[in-house]
């Protein structure tokens, strides 16, 4: 998949993000920060971009894009 320099800055910019919030303190439940919306689940904890819709999510496997 080819990214424009913006989207792939953006997409580095949320995936440093989603790794950020492991590093701290997952949330318990659904947690809005700036544009970011993070979603915690059971096996999983998901960090969305509600202005470009992009989203990653991490779990045991690693980071995916979804």
């Amino acid at each position: 998949m080819l990214h424009t320099y913006n989207e792939a800055i953006e997409d580095l910019n949320l995936k440093r993000t989603l790794l950020n919030v492991i590093k701290h303190e997952i949330p318990n439940k659904k947690m809005t920060v700036s544009h970011y919306e993070i979603t915690p689940s059971k096996q999983q904890l998901c960090i969305q971009n509600n202005q470009t819709h992009q989203k990653y999510c991490y779990s045991k496997t690693g980071v995916q894009p979804h």
